[in-house]
């Protein structure tokens, strides 16, 4: 399955696309260099096949290349960060506690 992650700076969202069509998205209100992902949605055609990871990795791939930092306030993002501890360097150590990840 051809998959590709895109940032939509005008929109204030990643997408995901799936052999050409948007198959989910990460929604984002950005303060500075910090990218506070507020939703995240997978189309219903798409569920079920592990695409909202796919999306959250593209996602962290490209605020790690940009410098961004990001505030995981989607559940399903705080669950991916939660899971993958390498992301966690990502949010801002004084905002860690907030979704758990202060912990050793």
């Amino acid at each position: 399955m051809q998959t590709e992650v895109r940032h939509d700076a005008d929109a204030r969202r990643y997408e995901l696309f799936v052999a050409g069509a948007v198959a989910g998205w990460v929604d984002y209100v950005a303060t500075g260099a910090v990218l506070d992902l507020v939703h995240t949605e997978i189309a219903d055609d798409y569920r079920g096949q592990g695409l909202g990871g796919v999306l959250a990795e593209g996602v962290m791939a490209d605020a790690r290349a940009s410098g961004r930092q990001i505030l995981p306030s989607c559940p399903f993002l705080t669950e991916y960060v939660r899971s993958h501890p390498e992301d966690v360097a990502l949010v801002p150590a004084a905002e860690r506690p907030r979704w758990g990840l202060d912990r050793s």
